[in-house]
């Protein structure tokens, strides 16, 4: 699917979790240095229980879930952080262009 101005907001996002599940939970729960601070990952970025696609559609449909969080998510959530999901990125993040390639959701 290929996204339009309208729902550009959309683009940006390939999962997120569930907004209002997440984020009573990290009040509830949140304590440390970075306690009531939301974060995304780009989606190369291990989050247990999220694909991580690299914005490719084979990985999306191929690939498990991660069961464990990269490192630097693991750091961040350990702080008291609280990750609200994964954002888009170019295939690969190779920073390839193409001018016929489009952002699109997977």
């Amino acid at each position: 699917m290929v996204h339009t101005k309208s729902d550009a907001a959309k683009a940006a996002w390939i999962s997120r979790f569930d907004e209002a599940a997440a984020s009573a939970s990290a009040v509830s729960t949140a304590t440390g240095a970075l306690a009531g601070l939301s974060f995304a990952v780009k989606d190369n970025i291990d989050v247990a229980g999220l694909p991580s696609t690299a914005a490719c559609a084979a990985f999306a449909e191929f690939r498990a879930a991660p069961t464990a969080h990269a490192h630097v998510v693991r750091r961040l959530l350990d702080a008291g952080a609280s990750c609200v999901g994964k954002t888009n990125l170019d295939q690969f993040a190779t920073r390839y262009y193409d001018i016929f390639a489009q952002t699109q959701a997977v």
